[in-house]
């Protein structure tokens, strides 16, 4: 665990990280402790105000208080980006909305293929509704989202008001959905509107759990094959929650071209501390895992929880 700390500390190139260096009387990513329009009681506070932060690849990141939403870091939250395949949390809260029979049978078509992630599953297959809710999360499968919302009987356009009213009931503000995949670079948000989806996220059960999976698997119904995906999360075999006193939460990925490498987590500290952290358009895949850690190892570390 020493050693961890200490590679945590070393600034690095794409997929590290470091500590924000002060220039005057700024820093390179600047804490500002604000709240995200809730509650003060049990406020986090600042117990090291001479460590001012990471230095990250990422365009814009965020860490909040879980409970009260109190802003413990943040670089460039309001900066509107193309968020990929984090969209596909805003879809799952609309499809839960719908309160779809989770046993429903779907058969594959050919428009489900809309490319990047895939389920591997031929075209005419069938599975269950459930089935493809696990895939759409677990491991960003795209055809399995778009089968998802064809099984709710929407179609694209009232799916796609409905995102967005979701969005704007959410305070989400600077959020815009065009798909319910991702792979539309129309598909913009902020760190700070982003964190305000994972709390609500986190109270969908059904949502956590699939977000806690490392793998899934299932048999298709009338072709009687196994499929299994893997997690594209690996926050969950990381330091963060492997049994020394972190927990991961939950968390989502994403990466288009224009998005970059995303990723969005909850995190339990060792003393029971929640916390939520958003990483946008960061330098390469190991980047967002290595931001994401740092900040959570920072933020524990510089603030104590009343």
């Amino acid at each position: 665990m020493l050693k961890i700390l200490i590679n945590i500390l070393i600034a690095g190139v794409a997929g590290q990280f470091g500590l924000a260096q002060v220039e005057g009387n700024q820093t390179i990513e600047q804490i500002n402790p604000v709240v995200l329009g809730v509650e003060e009681s049990g406020l986090p506070v600042r117990i090291n105000d001479v460590n001012q932060g990471l230095k990250l690849t990422a365009k814009s990141a965020i860490v909040v208080d879980k409970n009260t939403g109190k802003v413990l870091f943040e670089k460039n939250p309001d900066l509107r980006l193309s968020v990929a395949s984090i969209s596909k949390l805003a879809t799952v809260l609309v499809f839960l909305d719908q309160e779809i029979d989770w046993d429903k049978v779907v058969f594959t078509q050919g428009d489900d293929y809309v490319g990047g992630a895939q389920l591997k599953i031929g075209l005419g297959e069938s599975l269950t509704v459930r089935d493809l809710f696990y895939a759409s999360l677990v491991g960003s499968a795209n055809n399995a989202v778009v089968a998802l919302v064809r099984a709710t009987e929407m179609d694209d356009k009232e799916f796609m008001i409905e995102m967005n009213k979701k969005a704007k009931a959410l305070g989400m503000n600077e959020t815009y959905f065009a798909e319910p995949t991702g792979l539309n670079m129309v598909n913009r948000s902020t760190a700070t509107d982003l964190a305000k989806l994972m709390k609500a996220v986190f109270r969908q059960e059904e949502i956590v759990k699939a977000l806690n999976m490392k793998s899934y698997s299932f048999k298709t119904l009338n072709t009687n094959r196994w499929v299994s995906i893997q997690n594209t999360d690996k926050l969950l075999s990381s330091f963060l929650n492997n049994g020394d006193g972190y927990k991961v939460l939950g968390g989502k990925t994403g990466y288009t071209l224009e998005a970059g490498h995303c990723l969005v987590a909850g995190v339990q500290g060792k003393e029971g501390q929640e916390i939520i952290a958003v990483v946008l358009g960061a330098g390469s895949a190991a980047a967002r895992f290595q931001e994401m850690k740092g900040l959570a190892w920072w933020v524990f570390e510089n603030w104590q929880w009343r």
